[in-house]
């Protein structure tokens, strides 16, 4: 009897051992300015936020038929080789992921978030990545 309660405590602990997505894979997130360069956990992995393509996203205070779209460009360099990407923020638009060297690549959010009447200066933008390989 002893045995069988080892067992079975034994496969819960190993069970809330488990990641919470069934892949193994681990999502972290990256903060960058406008114009702003950092490497991913691979040191040799570097992510620069380059550019807001287009902010349609519908502002604070006004009432809109669709939700809209943030949409950025990234450069991407990997040791000598690079790429250039745009992620769009809404998910029902291609591309709304970039895979490089192994990692997705998903925009959580771009702020400031379009108020009403209120411009948005380029350099007060900040993107917060998702990354997982």
């Amino acid at each position: 009897m002893k045995k069988l309660l080892f067992i079975v405590f034994a496969l819960i602990i190993a069970g809330c051992a488990l990641p919470s997505n069934s892949t193994g894979a681990v999502e972290n997130e990256l903060v960058l300015q406008y114009g702003e360069s950092k490497n991913l956990p691979r040191e040799d992995i570097r992510v620069t936020f380059e550019k807001v393509l287009e902010d349609s996203r519908c502002p604070v205070g006004v009432t809109c038929v669709w939700e809209g779209n943030a949409k950025i460009r990234l450069a991407l360099l990997e040791l000598d080789i690079g790429s250039v990407g745009e992620l769009n923020s809404n998910r029902k638009i291609d591309p709304d992921s970039l895979v490089f060297a192994g990692y997705t690549i998903r925009i959580k959010s771009l702020d400031p978030y379009p108020i009403d009447g209120v411009s948005i200066d380029s350099m007060d933008y900040r993107v917060t990545l998702t990354f997982k390989n």
